[in-house]
Formats: structure tokens, C-alpha cells, sequence
């Protein structure tokens, strides 16, 4: 069998952001080494590994949850932090790397670009907000699979249009696997319609995203990359927009006059 343990990160991104211990509800007291309690202390990559191999847990396979373990938005492996592109990677799976509504989390500064860094600087894993750890005592197979990258799941939205990707290596080539995180649920009569992919993986391109191409014209203050790119992405709504059919249902964002709909 295996344990599985989800736990802050005492050296975690966001802590060193101004967030508050998750504990204790005060900030710096994880990174000043718990002096002032001894109630309730988080502990770093290293330290944990220790105490887990101390124990007799010598087999563990490390992940890395975002923005924490409590509600998961995207979760790292190993192997994300050794892909080549690794900082655009995981740049782009992660986004905003702590939620900005953390209490205490200081708001005045580019925390994707942070996190870009800490990633390129080769300490991803250490900084990491938390850690969701799976541990053996013996040397049995993992019930982790080891080819997939990360996983991503989609919330806040209806059930019948929530969903779990994954990003795995299949032969050496990355590829994206997609499935509903509820089966066999109808899909409710709306103006929206959702295209399923034709095959349940599809092959993950390399690159930035528009999204990344943007903040990267922003941070260089080059606003007319910036506006080719909006220009860009509205060339493409133009260009997939169309006539509602007379049967279709009023976009709730729109006047029942509105001739054309994305």
C-alpha cells in the first residue's frame, strides 16, 4: 500500500510572497524556523524526505500542487521540472503560481515572472506552495503513473463541462490526454456548445500561448507587439463568428438583436 500526504511547503513561493503561515495565520514565522511556537510547524522538501526515509518510507514520489494541495487547480511531477522548456511549460500550466486572494500574499509585483525564475534557477521543486507526497515502504510498483507530466482540472463551471487533462509522454512525444470529470451526464440544452475532441489525446504544442506572448510584450513595454497581438486574436473572432439560427437560445451576454455570435 501507499500513503499519500499533502502539506504546505515551510520554503513554499507563496511564503516567501508575504502570505500567511497557513497554520498560524502570521506571516514569515515558517521561514524564521517556528522560533516563537512549537504547536504547529510545515517543514521543507528535504527535511521531509528525511523524516519520511527515517520512518522506513524509502519510496516516494513527489508532486506539486497549485496553487496548494486543498484545491488544485494543476499538479506538477518530477518530470515537468526536467522537460527542456520547462519554465514556458510550466508557466503556462500553472499561471498566477498563488492565488491572489491568500491573505497576506503582497500584490505589487509580476508573480508569474517570479516564478519563472525560481523554475529557471532550478528551484521549482524546493519552492513549490506545497507538496503531495506517496510514499512505500517497499520497492512495489508506484500508483502513480510515471509518464504523465501534469494534471489539470477544470472547476467553476457546470459538471457536464468540468474535466481532468493530462499532459503524459507517449514514445517521446507529449501528448494531451482529455477526459469528462463526470460520466455519463447529458449535456443541458444552452447557447453553448461544447466540441468534444475527436480522439481522446491529441498531441500538445510546444510554444507560447497567446496569453504568454502577451505578458511577455508588456513586461518588455512593447506595446506594438502588444496591439498585433490583440489584433491578432480579433482577426481570429471575426473569423469564427456567425449567424444564430432561429432556434437557437439568446446569449445571455447579448441583445436578442445581436445578428452575430462566436
Amino acid at each position: 500500500g501507499s500513503i499519500v500526504i499533502a502539506i504546505e511547503n515551510q520554503m513554499g513561493l507563496a511564503y516567501w510572497m508575504g502570505a500567511n503561515e497557513d497554520h498560524l495565520n502570521e506571516p514569515w514565522v515558517g521561514l524564521e524556523g517556528y522560533v516563537s511556537t512549537s504547536t504547529v510547524k510545515t517543514f521543507s522538501k528535504p527535511v521531509l524526505s528525511s523524516l519520511l526515509t527515517d520512518a522506513g518510507f524509502k519510496h516516494q514520489n513527489w508532486l506539486y500542487p497549485f496553487p496548494d494541495y486543498k484545491l488544485p487547480l494543476t499538479i506538477l511531477s518530477d518530470r515537468a521540472y526536467m522537460e527542456n522548456d520547462r519554465v514556458d511549460l510550466i508557466d503556462q500550466l500553472v499561471g498566477t503560481p498563488v492565488d491572489r486572494s491568500r491573505s497576506g500574499v503582497l500584490p505589487f509585483f509580476d508573480t508569474r515572472a517570479l516564478h519563472r525564475q525560481v523554475i529557471e534557477s532550478d528551484m521549482g521543486q524546493d519552492m513549490s506552495n506545497s507538496f503531495l507526497v506517496v510514499c512505500r515502504l517497499n520497492g512495489s510498483k508506484s500508483i502513480i503513473d510515471e509518464d504523465v507530466i501534469t494534471w489539470r482540472f477544470s472547476g467553476d463551471r457546470k459538471k457536464n463541462y468540468m474535466g481532468v487533462r493530462q499532459v503524459i509522454l507517449e514514445n517521446g512525444t507529449r501528448k494531451i490526454n482529455r477526459k469528462p470529470a463526470y460520466e455519463n451526464i447529458s449535456s443541458e440544452s444552452s447557447w453553448l456548445i461544447q466540441k468534444n475532441a475527436d480522439s481522446l489525446a491529441e498531441k500538445y504544442v510546444s510554444g507560447l500561448n497567446l496569453e504568454q506572448l502577451a505578458l511577455k510584450s508588456l513586461r518588455e513595454v512593447n506595446l506594438k507587439d502588444f496591439e498585433s497581438l490583440l489584433s491578432m486574436f480579433d482577426d481570429w473572432l471575426t473569423l469564427n463568428t456567425c449567424t444564430p439560427s432561429v432556434d437557437s437560445e439568446t446569449h445571455p451576454f447579448l441583445t436578442d438583436l445581436s445578428s452575430e455570435v462566436l
